[in-house]
């Protein structure tokens, strides 16, 4: 699997560099991990499909590394966290925790950002995004879409980003 979605990638632009430090033999969590950190990449190409990954990996695989596709989950103070498909995910983040979110397609996620959290929250396609952030906490919501459905209770500082004109 790791040389296929490789050999998709390339076909799709991935540059020299990723493409030479790629082994064909990663596991599951180094193929996640290549997915978040070139996260760009695949939300411009929409890569690799939501049929792609609920089809090759295992649920219990994603969400421990923070992915959840059309998957209904709940999990605490997760570093990086994808929301795609028809997900919906509750996200919790305690004191002194950062947390980096991205939520796509027609997903759902609430996101409780307790005090001197910080979280930083974008927002993609038909998504709608609950946040809950209490007094101290520094929360960014970007809102990449006209679509996008958001419901604030705190304070949160909201920016309309670059992928789509809103």
């Amino acid at each position: 699997m790791s040389r296929e979605l490789r050999e998709q990638a390339r076909a799709l632009g991935l540059c020299d560099e990723w493409y030479g430090a790629w082994r064909d033999d990663c596991t599951f969590d180094e193929l996640i991990s290549k997915f978040i950190t070139g996260y760009d990449f695949c939300l411009q190409h929409d890569w690799p499909s939501v049929k792609y990954i609920n089809k090759h990996f295992p649920k219990p695989v994603l969400r421990a590394n923070g992915v959840f596709c059309d998957d209904s989950s709940a999990r605490s103070d997760c570093r990086n966290a994808v929301v795609m498909g028809f997900s919906t995910v509750e996200l919790y983040y305690s004191d002194y925790t950062f947390g980096d979110v991205r939520v796509r397609h027609t997903s759902h996620a609430g996101v409780k950002c307790d005090a001197l959290s910080i979280v930083h929250i974008h927002a993609y396609d038909n998504s709608s995004v609950f946040v809950d952030a209490e007094e101290g906490a520094k929360v960014v919501l970007f809102v990449h879409s006209h679509s996008v459905r958001t419901t604030i209770k705190g304070k949160v500082k909201v920016v309309y980003g670059e992928s789509e004109e809103v």
